[in-house]
Formats: C-alpha cells, sequence, structure tokens
C-alpha cells in the first residue's frame, strides 16, 4: 500500500513540474 502511495505520489510529482515549466496546468 506505501509503494503504491509512493509511486503515485512521484509520477504526479514529475509531471507537475513539467507543465509548471510549460506553464499549463491540466492537473489542476
Amino acid at each position: 500500500m506505501e509503494t503504491t502511495v509512493e509511486v503515485i505520489e512521484a509520477e504526479s510529482r514529475i509531471p507537475k513540474k513539467v507543465t509548471d515549466k510549460k506553464g499549463k496546468d491540466p492537473i489542476k
């Protein structure tokens, strides 16, 4: 269970930084 949460957070953190750099925020 902990691994799943860590994976989700890690995956959410990677695309979030990429979208932030592009100036878009589809996650919001």
